[in-house]
């Protein structure tokens, strides 16, 4: 069975969700979470969108990403295929580190901008020692 087409919309703002690999964890300590957000800081440099909201969790990313026109498609690839390389060089292998392609819905409301905002910024929660503190997570 064929997957269906994302759905993509110019200048739309999405919730962006990426998921490791057979339940590795796709960093395995806080420098690859820096390196995962220099990976990021550069595909935005060269694509020119934006991040409004973002957590790294150790097996997953959430985002909020508003596109400005780019294909979130080629944004995304541009990140995960960055992140990959470094990973991949790290530990001498090769491959995938995703389970499937990104997630992505788009936020056609403020009252889903708000949710998904909150949603992502209280992932922190289900870490040991953030539960209480969640502002205090460095990747989020």
């Amino acid at each position: 069975m064929a997957r269906q087409a994302r759905v993509k919309i110019e200048n739309a703002i999405y919730h962006v969700r990426i998921r490791g690999c057979k339940a590795k964890p796709l960093f395995e300590n806080n420098y690859d979470k820096e390196m995962f957000m220099d990976k990021l800081s550069k595909s935005m440099e060269k694509y020119k969108f934006k991040i409004y909201a973002y957590c790294l969790m150790d097996t997953h990313v959430h985002f909020i990403v508003d596109s400005y026109g780019g294909d979130i498609s080629v944004i995304m690839k541009s990140i995960k295929e960055r992140y990959t390389f470094y990973y991949n060089k790290k530990k001498g292998s090769n491959g995938t580190l995703y389970k499937e392609r990104f997630e992505s819905t788009i936020i056609e409301s403020d009252g889903y901008l708000i949710a998904a905002s909150l949603y992502i910024h209280r992932n922190p929660k289900d870490i040991i020692g953030y539960r209480n503190a969640p502002e205090t997570y460095k990747f989020s």
